[in-house]
């Protein structure tokens, strides 16, 4: 049952929230590697195909340093974003999720899942990465890494005559 911490336990939701809030990031990223390969294991996939896309959680707060603005919607233009890792065959499952502060750091973000993701005991057939992904250091890197991967790319009249 899928549900909020609110909803269980109200008298201990803000115990729950007071200490994740004390918690680092690497903390939070170790304990999700450790259930990530311990499920990996169980389900003994090898070989995988991933996907890797940028995933929005609207925010409403006042400012933060954590939130990037972008374009208006439910009332809103501020968010939390998130490059997200995910194994789409032969079974939907999040692998991991980083915060991204700017979109400027999008390609250094997606080259550390990508790192993670050579670290995990699967076969990787092909990772999938859309658009807002195209970047020559990007493509570089994973060429580099012998990393098969299927990207789209902007249809600028310099690519179109170019493919």
């Amino acid at each position: 049952m899928l549900t909020y911490v609110e909803t269980l336990a109200p008298n201990k939701a803000d115990s729950l929230h007071r200490w994740i809030k004390q918690l680092y990031d690497e903390d939070l990223e170790s304990s999700f590697d450790f259930l990530v390969r311990k499920s990996l294991r169980k389900l003994k996939l090898r070989q995988v195909e991933l996907a890797i896309d940028c995933k929005r959680d609207l925010y409403w707060g006042k400012k933060s340093i954590h939130v990037i603005a972008g374009e208006n919607d439910h009332g809103t233009n501020k968010a939390f974003e998130w490059v997200v890792l995910t194994i789409t065959k032969p079974h939907p499952m999040p692998l991991m999720a980083l915060p991204l502060f700017s979109s400027a750091e999008r390609a250094e973000k997606t080259m550390e899942l990508i790192k993670y993701a050579i670290s995990l005991p699967i076969k990787v057939k092909r990772v999938t990465l859309d658009r807002g992904f195209y970047s020559s250091r990007l493509i570089a890197f994973m060429q580099e890494r012998k990393f098969p991967f299927l990207m789209l790319v902007p249809a600028t009249k310099p690519l179109v005559r170019y493919a």
